[in-house]
Parts: structure tokens; C-alpha cells; sequence
């Protein structure tokens, strides 16, 4: 949860101009079985927004660098931003 949260926070404070899509990284198990129930009910359009990462680190590193610079990833994420607050 506190992942999710410094996640949420990095993304308003640093990127606000990607707020278009959704990527939750580091995913437990709880979440993806909720996902699963919430997923058909979605429509397609919705669904094209949202990633949903597990803990794998270059899974994380892949996916976030399709939508940005390496250099803009927290380090914490697998990226090579020093910059980002704890």
C-alpha cells in the first residue's frame, strides 16, 4: 500500500502530463484477482489506459519506458532518476 501510494504521489508531483494512463506497478495478489473481476466490465476504451505490473523488474522497466524516458524513472522503479523524493 505504501508503494501504491508513493507511486500516486511521484505521478502528480512529477508527470502530471501522463495522467492519461494508468500503470500500477508492483501489484499483489489481491489486486490482480480484483482487476480480474473488474476487467470485463470495462470498456475497451478504459482498458487501453490501464497497465497492471507485477514486482518483476524489468516487466516495470519495459512497460514504463514505453511511455517515457529512462531518465525520468525513478531509480526505486528500475530507472535512473536520482532526483525523485522519498
Amino acid at each position: 500500500m505504501a508503494i501504491t501510494k508513493r507511486n500516486i504521489a511521484d505521478s502528480l508531483k512529477y508527470s502530471p502530463e501522463r495522467q492519461y494512463k494508468l500503470i500500477a506497478v508492483n501489484v499483489s495478489i489481491f489486486a490482480y484477482t480484483i482487476w480480474g473481476v473488474l476487467k470485463p466490465l470495462l470498456p475497451k476504451k478504459t482498458l487501453a489506459k490501464i497497465n497492471i505490473i507485477g514486482t518483476d523488474v524489468k516487466e516495470i522497466v519495459d512497460t514504463l519506458s514505453k511511455e517515457m524516458d529512462i531518465s525520468v524513472i525513478p531509480e526505486y522503479l528500475g530507472g535512473k532518476n536520482t532526483k525523485v523524493c522519498t
